[in-house]
C-alpha cells in the first residue's frame, strides 16, 4: 500500500482529493457500529488514495486483497465500534493532510498505522 501511495503523490487531481476528505467526513458521519458500510467506504478511500499510482499491476493485487472475502469477513467482524471508527478517522485526516504537503513520510506514517498495525492491535488485544 505505501508503496502505491508513494508512487500517487503529488498526481491526485482536484476532484480525487475532494472525494477524499468527503469520504473521510461521511465515514465520520455513520453509525459506528455499521461494520458494511464503514468497510465500503474504508475500501472507496484507499481505492481513490491510489488511483493516481501508474501501476496498474499493484493497483489491482491490492483492490483483490482488500475486496477478498476473508478481508471482508475480517474487517466487518472486528473493526467496528466508535473507538476504532475515531481512529480510522484520524489516520485518514493525517494521510490527506501528507498528501496536501507532498509528505512522502507523514504519508508513509499514517498509512502504518492504518494498515494493520494499531487498528489490528485494537481490535485483537494484541499488544
Amino acid at each position: 500500500m505505501k508503496n502505491s501511495a508513494r508512487q500517487a503523490l503529488g498526481n491526485h487531481t482536484r476532484q480525487q482529493l475532494v472525494r477524499l476528505r468527503a469520504l473521510v467526513d461521511e465515514y465520520e458521519a455513520l453509525d459506528p457500529n455499521e461494520a458494511e458500510e464503514l468497510f465500503r467506504l474504508g475500501l472507496a478511500f484507499h481505492s481513490t488514495l491510489i488511483e493516481p499510482c501508474p501501476n496498474e499491476y499493484l493497483r489491482n493485487m491490492l483492490h483483490g486483497i482488500w475486496v477478498h472475502p476473508l478481508q471482508h469477513r475480517i474487517s466487518t467482524t472486528y473493526f467496528f465500534g466508535p473507538d476504532h471508527q475515531a481512529k480510522v478517522i484520524g489516520d485518514h485526516r493525517r494521510i490527506l493532510e501528507a498528501l496536501a504537503n507532498g509528505d512522502p513520510a507523514a504519508l508513509e506514517s499514517g498509512l502504518r498505522c492504518c494498515n494493520g498495525g494499531p487498528h489490528l492491535q485494537q481490535a485483537t488485544g494484541a499488544a
